[in-house]
């Protein structure tokens, strides 16, 4: 029992005492705290919390210092026709079934999600991958969204 109560009074002290919670104060330091941009990766988190129903408290940080000015259009490119070569496979896995790994919704949608949503919403290239091709992508995408848990994620980690 004493070590309970150490380890939830080292928590408390570190959690309170850390210097990101100077720009993003904690309103319930018994929750998790979520600090999330609104990536591919910071959005499954919030899709995750959601469907497993933990408490936790969202922060979302701006990230935005992406590259697109930059001239070199190589690595965006690249990016782009890797991009679309993935979202072939994953096309074809769809084929034939509701979620991924078949007929169960599971980790691995929750896990493709944020980068799927991302790369059409987010990076804007819907047109860059020839997201409009990929239909059973766009229907496994679209069954996802309508879950209320994963609305809820994408809200408190997009913006």
């Amino acid at each position: 029992m004493a070590g309970k109560v150490l380890a939830a009074e080292m928590r408390e002290k570190v959690t309170l005492n850390h210097p990101i919670f100077s720009r993003w104060p904690a309103q319930y330091s018994d929750r998790l705290q979520l600090f999330s941009p609104p990536t591919p990766n910071g959005v499954k988190v919030g899709i995750m919390l959601e469907e497993t129903g933990l408490a936790y408290e969202p922060h979302r940080i701006d990230i935005m210092f992406a590259g697109k000015a930059y001239e070199d259009k190589r690595p965006r490119d690249r990016y782009a026709t890797e991009s679309a070569r993935l979202l072939g496979v994953l096309d074809e896995r769809l084929a034939g079934r509701d979620w991924v790994m078949g007929a169960d919704y599971s980790i691995a949608y929750i896990s493709l999600l944020g980068w799927v949503r991302n790369l059409i919403g987010f990076y804007k290239a819907r047109e860059l991958v020839g997201f409009d091709r990929f239909l059973h992508v766009q229907a496994w995408l679209n069954r996802g969204r309508a879950r209320p848990a994963v609305q809820h994620g994408l809200e408190v980690t997009a913006g």
